[in-house]
């Protein structure tokens, strides 16, 4: 499962980072990824940590800036939506469940990861 996330948010960062990301006053680009934290809940935080330096490592001029959001589930989408309503404020990779892609897509708040 560890390794499935990391590939999916690999994916997702790869992609992300040949879009339009921001820029860091260096030059570099940074990639905001949010997801979400709560509790004793650490793995998923384990993980961004462990994806953002293998990310870093093997893509020279990348910065990926982790937005940890602690909340609960629906505070967390409350907090993701405010987020969203701001392109300087939006992140460019999120951490959503399964049952909220299909409407998110047909709305128009998420682009397809392929070229």
């Amino acid at each position: 499962m560890k390794r499935l996330l990391a590939t999916v948010i690999v994916g997702a960062l790869a992609a992300t980072a040949l879009a339009g990301c921001s820029s860091a006053a260096s030059g570099d680009k940074v990639v905001k990824v949010a997801y979400q934290t709560f509790g004793a809940f650490t793995q998923m935080d384990t993980n961004m940590k462990a994806v953002k330096k293998e990310y870093e490592a093997a893509n020279t001029g990348v910065t990926v800036k982790l937005v940890p959001i602690a909340a609960s589930e629906n505070d967390y989408y409350t907090r993701l939506a405010l987020m969203n309503r701001s392109a300087s404020t939006a992140p460019d990779v999120l951490y959503e469940d399964t049952f909220l892609i299909k409407s998110d897509a047909e709305a128009g708040y998420l682009a397809p990861l392929d070229s």
